[in-house]
């Protein structure tokens, strides 16, 4: 008999099972619902897409991705915290937006101009 692996042993749903969705996917309705946004301002606010939250909601969607639960939380005004055992609240750092820049100076490495491509043909 195989040995079961894993950080729960051989019984990896003992301690945490559902039955129809991830229980966090209710919490996040919750924080939708008491937000009083519509899943597009959601989305324009910089959650995910409006068929992504309907599909959680009310579709086939059984687990949501962290990235997608924080992007809503975050779009609804929300946030996500982290009980640790010594009774700590942990948050997860916000990532810094990257700088906005000007355009590519001409010796730029990275910067592909339209006269710089490859163009294929006769």
């Amino acid at each position: 008999m195989k040995k079961a692996r894993g950080i729960l042993g051989s019984q990896p749903n003992r301690i945490y099972n559902f039955v129809d969705k991830d229980p966090v996917i209710d919490v996040w309705r919750t924080a939708f619902i008491d937000s009083g946004y519509t899943l597009k301002e959601i989305e324009e606010r910089g959650g995910a897409k409006v068929s992504t939250n309907r599909r959680q909601f009310d579709g086939p969607t059984r687990r949501t991705l962290f990235d997608t639960l924080m992007t809503n939380m975050r779009a609804a005004g929300g946030d996500v915290q982290f009980l640790l055992p010594s009774g700590k609240l942990m948050k997860i750092p916000k990532v810094p937006k990257a700088p906005k820049s000007s355009k590519a100076k001409a010796g730029d490495k990275n910067h592909v101009s339209s006269s710089n491509k490859e163009t294929t043909g006769s």
